[in-house]
């Protein structure tokens, strides 16, 4: 066995040299962990992407992972902070190469007052886009995304996904496509309703041309 049955765990295939190996981003409780499992030896390692990622009971709502097709690589975000200090929360994100090499990009926040509750979706093209719930006064509670096109370094300007104030927990986005091209979409808990909400009118639309 390679973790616990009590762990909590992302895939993603492959690495920038071959595409049979496997990354698998998880955690026991207390680091962020990359565990690869390499096709050629049959064989898995890890290393630690992060030493303590906080609020890991909650790990699906403070992890994201996708993998950009551009490159093969594996793209990790993290909403990292201190339930007892709401102003320290900062997301942070990771580029990983293979099983032993990994990236620390410019984080998508830092030290601000927010809830956890991410996504993130890495298109086609390999524009990363994360989107992440957060707390306060009116006007800044909500859901909002920022875009890199650079592989995370930098991050363009906060968008918000919704036009009012809601009690969002979890915030999740997908890149539909079509004929037409793609649209990205944002679709998000609100607690205080108990029901999954959308906006077509902030969503975004990609033209045809960048999917291929």
């Amino acid at each position: 066995d390679i973790v616990s049955s009590t762990d909590l765990l992302f895939l993603a295939p492959g690495n920038e040299t071959d595409p049979q190996d496997v990354n698998m981003v998880g955690s026991t409780g207390g680091p962020l962990l990359l565990y690869t499992y390499d096709n050629s030896a049959n064989s898995w390692s890890s290393i630690t992407l992060e030493t303590e990622i906080n609020w890991s009971p909650y790990f699906d709502m403070v992890v994201a992972v996708s993998a950009r097709h551009t490159d093969n690589h594996t793209i990790v975000a993290l909403s990292k902070g201190d339930t007892s200090n709401p102003t320290t929360w900062t997301l942070k994100v990771y580029d990983v190469t293979n099983g032993t090499t990994f990236a620390v990009k410019t984080d998508v926040y830092t030290a601000q007052a927010t809830r956890a509750g991410i996504g993130m979706l890495v298109h086609l093209n390999g524009n990363i886009y994360v989107a992440y719930v957060t707390t306060g006064a009116s006007p800044n509670l909500g859901q909002y995304y920022k875009k890199s096109t650079d592989g995370g370094t930098p991050w363009g300007a906060e968008i918000k996904l919704d036009e009012g104030d809601s009690g969002a927990e979890l915030v999740w986005i997908a890149c539909g496509s079509g004929l037409d091209g793609c649209r990205l979409y944002g679709i998000w808990d609100d607690g205080a309703i108990l029901r999954l909400l959308g906006n077509y009118g902030t969503s975004v639309e990609i033209p045809t041309g960048l999917l291929t």
